[in-house]
């Protein structure tokens, strides 16, 4: 029993100091009031964070806790492209059809058949660096979006509604990846996709 326990507190304890922001200064912790909170998100979807760092510090998910001055900063994204070259393809699920076989004479293949799309895409890798200045107590969002020139990022200090700058990201590698698409099920929707006999 004080096994179970032991491990309940450390995993308590582990997903506590999860869902706390990094702190970027030494010293005590100090109040809200006293420090800079750095958030970073993205807008699109189709872009993803990939690591967040203010003043050589690597921020987590939550963001990070900073002394008020002046911040350099960098992102590394990952942007995904336009599906390319997408085919269809069909599955059945042959154990629930046998069931229903062996219930019933009449069996429909098509209910449990399920049509996906597998695209290609192009994988675009950015770094995205800038800096701009905090004040005490305030809270910032650097976003990551798409602009007309390209993919940039945005700070605004939450506190002001103001936007204090934008920087542009550049390319630092390509690759490309595959993705299923679920597509649906039924007679209809295998019909729809050039599927006209189950199996």
């Amino acid at each position: 029993m004080k096994k179970i326990r032991f491990v309940l507190i450390i995993l308590l304890s582990l997903f506590v100091s999860g869902c706390v922001r990094t702190r970027g200064y030494s010293g005590p912790e100090l109040p809200p009031e006293q420090i800079a909170t750095i958030r970073f998100g993205t807008g699109p979807s189709n872009i993803d964070l990939v690591r967040s760092v203010v003043d050589t510090i690597e921020a987590n998910f939550l963001g990070i806790d900073m002394l008020p001055g002046l911040h350099d900063y960098l992102v590394d994204v990952s942007a995904k492209g336009a599906y390319t070259n997408c085919f269809a393809y069909k599955t059945v699920d042959f154990d629930d059809l046998n069931e229903c076989l062996q219930k019933n004479a009449v069996c429909d293949c098509f209910e449990y058949l399920t049509v996906y799309k597998r695209c290609s895409f192009p994988l675009t890798y950015l770094t995205c660096e800038g800096d701009f200045q905090s004040a005490p107590g305030h809270r910032y969002e650097i976003e990551v979006e798409n602009a007309a020139r390209g993919i940039v990022t945005r700070v605004r200090d939450d506190e002001t509604n103001r936007q204090l700058g934008e920087h542009s990201c550049i390319v630092t590698g390509q690759s490309s990846g595959q993705e299923n698409l679920y597509q649906g099920t039924g007679r209809a929707t295998a019909a729809a996709n050039g599927f006209f006999y189950c199996p």
